[in-house]
């Protein structure tokens, strides 16, 4: 997956910006621990894979 990575950021702010531009708008609340997200995804022909790590302690609080 590291070959299709889109998101990689220590920052919370570009996490979250970039998250949202990818997936959908959300807030996310951070606990303890030092920021290290990456996302990576594959998409196929009728569904996509993907694999999302925060490093630290998140909550995801999806928009409506």
């Amino acid at each position: 997956m590291r070959a299709h990575r889109v998101l990689s950021s220590t920052c919370r702010t570009d996490s979250q910006r970039g998250l949202a531009a990818e997936l959908v708008d959300h807030r996310l609340t951070w606990g303890p621990g030092a920021v290290d997200t990456r996302f990576s995804r594959v998409r196929l022909e009728h569904i996509s894979m993907a694999v999302l790590h925060y490093g630290a302690a998140v909550e995801v609080q999806p928009e409506r």
